[in-house]
């Protein structure tokens, strides 16, 4: 019940071999920090205290420290196509058994909120570094797609979770497709131009090119539109000579 001067003997059995520096002044109450420990692991450790006179050895006392969070990398993407892409991730469940899955939302990184979960991976308890790996389907051209990996393990009632940075990718554009049909309701100096176009769910304009020869030479308006199936499109032209032959196709961008 004396002020001494004490250090603290720890370590992960009743050898303990750390200590922490013996205080520089006499205290009634004893108080060490100790850092770089390890999560999830249980230390043993005792007060040794002087006052000058005599030194004393404290009972041998336990504690547990929380786990460690798995430690988490969101990679690339990659195979990026039309409607699929695969996600990958490196993830250390820091030695104990994690469940790893990936969110992702349709949206750029400035204006998204995260909706969708993949499906889950179990990792066993390791503290070397796994590799991840899920494949997104069902998507649409030209989708921009914002994701991370998201990590779980579990210590008794502890729980920790580990996110990701945010990486993106856009799936690829689909190039429409485009059938030109044959005119209808040809006049002395009108025609309708008639076409099939399937913008292949990308915005797309479309349009007639016109003329006398396959230069054509004379374009129509455009018309845009989304969709993913064919759509016709018709258009109009007047102003044309009486008996003359003249050649047209359709054109789409998107």
């Amino acid at each position: 019940n004396l002020p001494a001067r004490s250090r603290l003997q720890y370590g992960t059995t009743t050898a303990y071999g750390h200590e922490t520096v013996a205080s520089d002044r006499f205290h009634a109450i004893h108080l060490h920090h100790l850092r770089d420990l390890q999560g999830g692991t249980t230390y043993h450790y005792r007060l040794v205290a002087t006052n000058g006179l005599t030194s004393l050895q404290g009972e041998d006392q336990t504690f547990t420290t929380q786990p460690a969070a798995p430690t988490v990398t969101t990679l690339p993407a990659t195979d990026i196509g039309l409607h699929s892409a695969t996600l990958h991730a490196t993830v250390n469940p820091s030695g104990y058994n994690s469940t790893v899955c990936f969110e992702w939302a349709v949206g750029y990184i400035t204006n998204f909120h995260y909706g969708v979960l993949t499906g889950v991976t179990n990792l066993p308890a390791t503290n070397a570094d796994c590799a991840i790996s899920i494949t997104l389907t069902n998507l649409f051209p030209r989708w921009p797609c914002v994701f991370r990996v998201v990590a779980t393990n579990r210590a008794g009632a502890s729980v920790n979770v580990a996110w990701g940075e945010d990486r993106t990718f856009k799936t690829l554009s689909a190039t429409p497709t485009v059938t030109t049909l044959a005119a209808t309701n040809v006049q002395f100096t009108s025609a309708t131009l008639n076409a099939t176009v399937n913008p292949n769910a990308g915005y797309t304009g479309a349009w007639f090119e016109w003329g006398v020869d396959t230069n054509y030479g004379h374009a129509t308006a455009l018309t845009n539109f989304n969709e993913t199936r064919d759509t016709a499109i018709f258009m109009p032209v007047t102003g044309l000579d009486f008996n003359q032959t003249y050649h047209f196709r359709a054109v789409a961008t998107n």
